[in-house]
């Protein structure tokens, strides 16, 4: 792992989302870690759903283009991992799925306040009902079909804003491109493992 790059990739998210004018948002800006940052070690473990990074399209124009980059350029130095066995969603979802947290109380920014890292889903799978105690904001960098509770799935574009409160469910679904998504936790246990529904 390297510190540098960690580091790096930090600041990008920072300062991507204080350019984003947004009341809820600003609650997870003001728990942010500090300077100088706390770090622990962790070790990546490299899955099969890596190879769909490299296939995330975003353009120049867009705000999170330079921290896309970043994160496809240092995916072999984050903390991706896979919250589920195979008994919860079977191997097709474990061979599309793996998430990085960069900030929290697994990944290598310590944090008690807040979680923070990537989701990144590969083509045509679903990621099933699923709920925390943590409050959740998402903003993805790609589109997809997004549902909460019972109502009907929305195509949710590149650079929206997706907020889920304590314990509602929800679910994503892909269709012919991969999934990354920028997710903060805050309240509640940041380590817990998502309820299946």
């Amino acid at each position: 792992m390297s510190k540098d790059t960690i580091s790096i990739i930090e600041k990008c998210i920072f300062e991507y989302l204080i350019q984003i004018d947004d009341y809820a948002l600003k609650d997870y800006l003001k728990i942010w870690p500090t300077r100088p940052l706390e770090f622990r070690n962790v070790v990546n473990i490299k899955y099969d759903a890596l190879r769909y990074l490299g296939k995330v399209k975003t353009r120049p124009i867009e705000k999170y283009h330079e921290l896309v980059k970043k994160l496809i350029d240092s995916k072999n130095d984050l903390f991706w991992r896979q919250s589920y066995d195979e008994n919860a969603f079977g191997k097709e979802f474990l061979d599309r799925y793996a998430h990085t947290e960069l900030i929290g109380t697994r990944g290598p920014i310590v944090s008690d306040k807040i979680a923070c890292g990537f989701l990144l889903l590969g083509p045509d799978i679903e990621y099933p009902g699923h709920s925390h105690e943590a409050e959740e904001l998402y903003l993805p960098f790609s589109k997809a079909l997004w549902k909460k509770g019972s109502s009907e799935w929305v195509e949710r574009p590149a650079g929206s804003l997706i907020y889920h409160d304590s314990w509602v469910s929800h679910s994503m679904k892909t269709t012919s491109e991969p999934l990354l998504a920028l997710y903060i936790w805050k309240g509640g246990s940041l380590d817990q493992i998502p309820d299946i529904l």
